[in-house]
């Protein structure tokens, strides 16, 4: 037994940490925990328990590196080895996940989690067909198992077999129409695939089994907004705040509300949520955006100022100061927020991003490009770093690559006012006027006064015009 420099002992500080964890009181119980482990390194339960108490507080890197010690630990427990694996998952860590639940299937082959797993996993190095495989086995294994059908599912949407997709999502709910993540899962798929009256349905039907769900509220919040019905979202996001103890849940209820610009209302729901350590920077964030809008520059700072105090690790707050900065011209200390974005987390697409729309305002054309590349690598599915770098490219005479980002933008968003326009941009100066009108006509069908698309048009009308007007002058000139 070992005892602490307080008198405790290991033992005490396991049961201090039980007690705290099943309190919800994860972030005290890391501290017992770790306690506990001063002597005890090698104890893999220990390790295991500790694991746990970091994914509850989101702290997903030490998760991680807990889960894989305990695994290690504990090469019996089977149930170590999944939580292992997925959080091998959750860091892309696709290689080792599959190989660590595949030794769990060597030991289970009849482990259906397992099987979901390694679909997972092998998804994730892009093998889709052996992806599929491993879920078909874990959908034979246990054919009531919805979960087991709802990623089966998803896979299928991926691959692009929407029929199988549908059958696979339809299952899911029929095995188990209690289940509220089946419903949610079809009405994805629905709303995917542009079916709107049913995805509702499906959502509606959701609600029938649990009106309370969090899930299911917050899903039918996001169809009314997402349908131009923001007034009817209020009732079910307010449901969802009123049933969920996540802090998150009340944050998106402040979001609407400040969507609607109903700040009073906002700031009423993120007050509490200030004075919570958990949640205060956050909440800060959010209530200094309420004052920059406002035009309380120096209360917005200084409440923004604290959220990063607050939160070390984050870097959207960051970026959101060098959006600020940004705005107003104070390009260096732009820079500076948004360099310190990137080194609170590295992986944030948004920080490069806002750190190449710096250097590119600063007219450094070389690092802006080097940023949105950086941005593009982190996230490929990141839109508005395509947008910039068919900007970028354009702006420095390089038309065909900017006419693909242009599209490759276009592709990803077909919706996006400023990807077609700068789509538009990309085939005037590759010279085809026909279909940059084409975008831009698209553009003024929406908005008949953007004056970028006005200012576009009027340059292609008088490219298309110059011949007609050099021929009549050739005309002319010849009549004399």
């Amino acid at each position: 037994m070992t005892i602490g420099a307080c008198g405790q002992s290991s033992a005490d500080y396991l049961a201090d940490g039980n007690r705290l964890f099943e309190e919800g009181q994860y972030r005290e119980a890391v501290v017992q925990f770790r306690n506990a482990l001063e002597g005890n390194e090698l104890n893999g339960d220990l390790r295991y328990k500790l694991a746990r108490s970091y994914m509850e507080l989101g702290n997903q890197e030490a998760a991680l590196r807990e889960f894989v010690r305990a695994a290690d630990l504990l090469p019996d427990n089977m149930g170590a080895q999944l939580d292992a694996s997925r959080a091998l998952l959750a860091s892309g860590q696709f290689e080792d996940a599959r190989s660590r639940v595949e030794r769990v299937i060597q030991r289970e082959p009849d482990n259906v989690d397992a099987h979901m797993l390694r679909g997972f996993a092998t998804a994730g190095l892009s093998d889709l067909d052996g992806a599929l495989a491993a879920l078909e086995t874990a959908v034979e294994l246990d054919p009531t198992r919805g979960t087991a059908f709802v990623n089966l599912g998803r896979l299928q949407a991926v691959r692009g077999n929407r029929e199988e997709a549908e059958a696979a999502f339809r299952q899911a709910v029929a095995v188990n129409p209690q289940a509220v993540p089946a419903h949610i899962s079809l009405a994805n798929f629905l709303w995917l695939t542009g079916r709107v009256d049913e995805a509702e349905r499906s959502v509606q039907e959701a609600l029938r089994v649990d009106p309370k769900s969090v899930e299911a509220n917050q899903a039918l919040a996001g169809l009314f907004l997402a349908t131009g019905r923001p007034t009817e979202a209020e009732a079910p996001l307010q449901a969802a705040a009123d049933a969920s103890d996540d802090p998150l849940a009340r944050l998106r209820l402040a979001d609407y509300y400040v969507s609607q610009k109903r700040q009073a209302e906002a700031s009423a729901v993120l007050q509490p949520l200030a004075a919570n350590p958990d949640t205060a920077a956050a909440a800060k964030a959010r209530l200094a955006g309420i004052e920059y809008e406002a035009g309380r520059m120096d209360r917005a700072y200084a409440l923004l100022d604290e959220a990063i105090a607050g939160d070390v690790t984050n870097p959207q707050i960051r970026v959101l100061k060098a959006q600020w900065l940004l705005a107003e011209k104070r390009f260096d200390d732009a820079l500076v927020a948004a360099q310190a974005a990137i080194d609170a987390d590295a992986r944030s697409a948004d920080a490069h991003h806002v750190f190449g729309s710096v250097r590119l305002a600063q007219g450094d054309r070389t690092a802006a490009r080097e940023a949105f590349l950086e941005a593009l690598r982190v996230d490929p599915a990141a839109v508005d770093a395509k947008i910039q770098l068919a900007r970028v490219s354009l702006a420095m005479g390089e038309r065909q690559q900017g006419l693909q980002y242009a599209q490759e933008a276009v592709q990803s968003q077909p919706a996006n006012g400023q990807a077609v326009f700068v789509l538009a941009a990309a085939r005037f100066a590759n010279g085809d006027m026909t279909q940059s009108s084409t975008d831009i006509q698209r553009i003024l069908a929406v908005d008949p006064e953007q004056p970028e698309a006005l200012t576009l048009l009027g340059q292609i009308q008088q490219r298309q015009n110059a011949p007609d007007a050099a021929r009549s002058g050739a005309a002319g000139s010849g009549r004399g």
